[in-house]
C-alpha cells in the first residue's frame, strides 16, 4: 500500500542508514585510536583490567628508573673500592720494601704519604648525586648495628587488589673507608675483645673436684708390747651413700714388723704412713691411700674406688693406751678435712668489662665428664638479650656469669660471678659423682675477628716509634681483606640489580603486550570492516533516495 502520510520505505531506509552510520563511527574511532576498548562503556571488565595494569606498568617504569639510580650508586662505590684495593696493595709493597736493610725509610714514607692521600681522595670523591657510601659522617660505626639502604625493585598486586613495593636491601655499614666517628675499613678497629674477662686464661684447662681427704700433723710415738691404737675409718660417705666403715688396729708387733725393729718406735711420718697402710690392709680397707704431706703431716686420701658417688674420709672413735692417748698425731683434730667436691674453674684477667661489637662473637668447646665436646657460641644478640642492653657491653663478674649461664643451659655447668671474676662449677644435681672424677674442660677459646689493627691508614709512619713495620703490615693486610670483602659484596649486589632491572624491563614489555591483547583493535579487521560499512552507507543512501521518490511521483498525478 502506498501512503502520502507515512513513507514506510523511507523510514526503513533511514533506520538502516542510522545503524550503518553508528557502526561506521565506532569502527572509524577504532581505526583512529587503535583501541577496541577505549572507554568503560565499550567493555567495563576489560577496561577496568587494562586501566589498572597501565597504572601498575607506570609504577614498574618508575621502579626501573630507581634501579638505574641504585646501579649508579653501586657502580660508583665499587669503582672507589676497587681503586682503594690497588692503593692498599701499593702500601703493602712499600712496607715490605721498608724492611730491607739499608733502605731510606724517609723516602718510602714520602711515597706512603701520597698513597694515604690518594686513599682519602678516593673515599671523599666516590659520590653520586650527593650520596657517598665510602666516606660517612655517622657515629662510631663499630657501635651501629647496620646502615640499611633500600631500592624499589618490584611491584606486586595480590588477588584482592592490594599492592606492595618489593625492595632490594643493602647494608652499607661495611663499605665506609673513612668515617668521622671512626670504625671505617681504613681506620683503627676497636672490636678486639682481649682476654674475654678471663675466659682465655682457662683455655685448655680442666676443672677437677678435690679428692676427699683428712690430714694430721705427725708426732713420734713409742709403743710397748701392751700398747694399742685403734680407730674407725669411714670411706666415701656423703649425701649419696653411708660409705663403708672399718676398724683399724696398730700395735707394737705391727710397728716392729713393718720397720724391722724391736723397740716399737715410730720416729717419722714416712714410717707412720707405712705402718698405717699395713694396718688398713689388715682391716680390709680398700680405696684409701696414706702418705706424707708438706708441713710434717700425714694425709688420708680417698682413691674413689668404693663405688660410691661420694668421696670422703672420716676417722673417728680413736682409742690409744699411750699416755695422753697419743696416736702419732691422730688424736688431734685434723689439720685439713675435705669432703670430695665438684669440679670448678675460676676466670679473671683483671679487666672490668669487654664489649661485643656488631658481627663479633666468641666460642669455646666444653667437655663435661669425658663426654662429647660441645661448642658454645656467644654473640652480640645473646648478650643484649640476656642483659637487656643494646651496646654489647659485658661487665666482668655477675653480668658475664648471667650470659654464660644462658649459653651453658643444659650442659650441667653453672656460672657464679663475684667482683670481676667468674666461677664455673659442675652442677652436682646433673652430675652427682664427686671428687677427682668430677671434671670438665674448656678448649678452643676463639673469636671471629682475631687481632685487629689499632691504627688508621692515615697514621702509618715508618719513621716514628710506636708501631713496627710488621704491625703496619698486619694491619694493612687486615684492611685489604675487608676492602676485598666489601668489593665482593658490591659486585654481588650490582649483579642483583642488573638481573632485577632486566626482569622489570621484560615485565613492563609483557604487561604492555597483555593490555594490548585486551583492548587494542585489529587494524586489518577494522579497516576492512570500515570499507564494507562505507559501501553499506552508500547503499542505504540510495535506498532512502528511492523510497523518497515514490510519494513524489504519486503527488504529481494530482497536480
Amino acid at each position: 500500500m502506498t501512503s502520502i502520510q507515512t513513507n514506510i520505505g523511507a523510514t526503513q531506509a533511514l533506520q538502516a542508514l542510522r545503524g550503518v552510520n553508528a557502526t561506521m563511527a565506532a569502527t572509524q574511532n577504532q581505526v583512529s585510536s587503535g583501541l577496541r576498548i577505549e572507554v568503560a562503556a565499550d567493555n567495563a571488565a576489560y577496561w577496568a583490567i587494562s586501566t589498572s595494569m597501565r597504572s601498575d606498568n607506570l609504577a614498574i617504569s618508575t621502579v626501573t628508573d630507581a634501579l638505574g639510580l641504585g646501579a649508579a650508586l653501586v657502580d660508583v662505590a665499587y669503582s672507589g673500592m676497587s681503586s682503594t684495593i690497588d692503593v692498599l696493595n701499593e702500601v703493602k709493597a712499600k712496607l715490605v720494601a721498608a724492611k730491607e736493610d739499608g733502605i731510606d725509610k724517609a723516602k718510602i714514607q714520602s711515597e706512603l704519604e701520597q698513597l694515604k692521600q690518594q686513599a682519602l681522595g678516593i673515599a671523599t670523591s666516590a659520590s653520586f648525586n650527593g650520596v657517598n657510601w665510602l666516606s660517612t659522617g655517622e657515629s662510631d660505626l663499630t657501635f651501629l648495628p647496620s646502615i640499611p639502604i633500600s631500592f624499589p625493585a618490584a611491584i606486586t598486586r595480590s588477588a584482592l587488589g592490594g599492592m606492595e613495593v618489593g625492595m632490594l636491601n643493602l647494608d652499607v655499614i661495611g663499605l665506609s673507608l673513612f668515617n668521622i666517628g671512626g670504625g671505617g675499613l681504613l681506620q683503627a678497629d676497636v672490636r678486639g675483645i682481649g682476654g674475654i674477662a678471663g675466659l682465655r686464661s682457662v683455655n685448655g684447662a680442666t676443672g677437677f673436684g678435690l679428692r676427699g681427704r683428712e690430714s694430721y700433723t705427725f708426732a713420734p710415738v713409742t709403743l710397748s708390747a701392751s700398747d694399742t691404737i685403734t680407730f674407725d675409718i669411714t670411706v666415701d660417705a656423703g649425701s649419696h651413700s653411708s660409705g663403708a666403715t672399718y676398724s683399724v688396729v696398730v700395735d707394737k708387733a705391727l710397728v716392729d714388723s713393718r720397720l724391722g725393729t724391736t723397740d716399737g718406735v715410730v720416729g717419722n711420718r714416712a714410717q707412720m704412713a707405712d705402718i698405717l697402710n699395713q694396718a688398713m690392709l689388715n682391716a680390709g680397707v680398700t680405696g684409701v691411700s696414706i702418705g706424707p704431706e708438706a708441713g710434717n703431716r700425714l694425709v688420708f686420701t680417698s682413691l674413689e674406688t668404693s663405688g660410691s658417688l661420694d668421696a670422703d674420709i672420716d676417722i673417728s672413735n680413736l682409742v690409744s693406751s699411750l699416755p695422753g692417748s697419743a696416736a702419732g698425731g691422730l688424736e688431734n683434730a685434723p689439720f685439713l678435712d675435705i669432703s670430695g667436691g665438684y669440679a670448678s674453674l675460676n676466670m679473671s684477667d683483671g679487666s672490668s668489662f669487654f664489649q661485643l661489637h656488631r658481627d663479633v662473637a666468641f666460642s669455646f668447646d666444653l667437655t663435661v665428664m669425658g663426654g662429647i665436646p660441645k661448642t658454645i657460641t656467644i654473640d652480640r644478640a645473646m648478650v643484649d638479650a640476656v642483659l637487656g642492653t643494646s651496646d654489647g657491653i659485658v661487665n666482668a663478674g655477675p653480668d658475664f656469669a648471667a650470659v654464660l649461664n644462658h649459653a651453658l643451659s643444659g650442659t650441667g655447668i653453672t656460672a657464679t660471678g663475684s667482683g670481676i671474676g667468674v666461677d664455673l662449677t659442675l652442677d652436682q644435681t646433673v652430675f652427682p659423682t664427686a671428687g677427682h672424677r668430677s671434671q670438665f674442660q674448656i678448649t678452643n677459646v676463639t673469636d671471629n675477628i682475631g687481632p685487629t689493627p689499632d691504627f688508621d691508614l692515615l697514621d702509618i709512619d715508618i719513621t716514628a716509634t710506636g708501631h713496627s713495620i710488621d704491625d703496619y703490615l698486619y694491619g694493612v693486610e687486615t684492611m685489604l681483606g675487608k676492602a676485598i670483602d666489601a668489593a665482593a659484596a658490591l659486585g654481588a649486589f650490582s649483579r642483583r640489580i642488573e638481573l632485577q632491572g632486566a626482569f622489570t624491563r621484560a615485565l613492563h614489555s609483557t604487561i604492555d603486550k597483555g593490555v594490548g591483547r585486551l583492548v587494542d583493535a585489529d587494524m586489518n579487521e577494522a579497516s576492512t570492516r570500515l570499507r564494507a560499512l562505507e559501501t553499506q552507507q552508500q547503499l542505504s543512501l540510495q535506498a532512502l533516495q528511492i523510497a523518497n521518490t515514490n510519494p513524489q511521483q504519486l503527488l504529481q498525478l494530482f497536480s
